[in-house]
């Protein structure tokens, strides 16, 4: 297993998927397909085969389609922690450990995510599983190289 220290993210572009229902066939498609053509990316970080969740599994089915033979592709884990996922490529396994900063950062993000109740006193992204909870405000991100 590698370590790597930063993964150098320069630019995040929001698309408009519809949230639950992302598919091949939408208008998004082509606006992802024509941004990947604009940045040429060397390398692309797509949802880990194993997620289970339909929007995170077609996300990553999506852009493995568009981009080239040539370009990297890792998988990252959200979900992965929560279904048990066997028969996973340790070989090609990479960690990020993240500075203090990094990891500041990181749970700010994921308590933006999870902590804001909506009118009716629950959060608005549902209440996620304590497991999901602990494995996403690890110090350290795991990546699968899959070409």
């Amino acid at each position: 297993m590698s370590i790597n220290h930063s993964v150098g993210v320069r630019n995040l572009h929001f698309l408009n998927y519809p949230d639950g229902g992302i598919r091949q066939s939408q208008g998004e498609t082509n606006n992802l397909k024509a941004l990947l053509e604009q940045v040429n990316p060397h390398c692309v970080f797509v949802p880990h085969w194993g997620e289970g969740w339909p929007d995170h599994v077609n996300a990553a089915k999506i852009v493995k389609s568009l981009v080239s033979e040539n370009v990297e592709v890792y998988e990252y884990c959200v979900w992965l922690w929560y279904y048990n996922v066997w028969h996973l490529d340790w070989k090609n396994a990479r960690v990020l450990r993240m500075t203090e900063e990094e990891h500041r950062q990181k749970n700010k993000s994921i308590d933006g995510y999870v902590t804001p109740l909506a009118p009716c006193g629950n959060p608005w992204s549902g209440v996620l599983p304590t497991l999901l909870i602990k494995a996403l405000k690890h110090h350290q991100e795991l990546y699968f190289k899959i070409r």
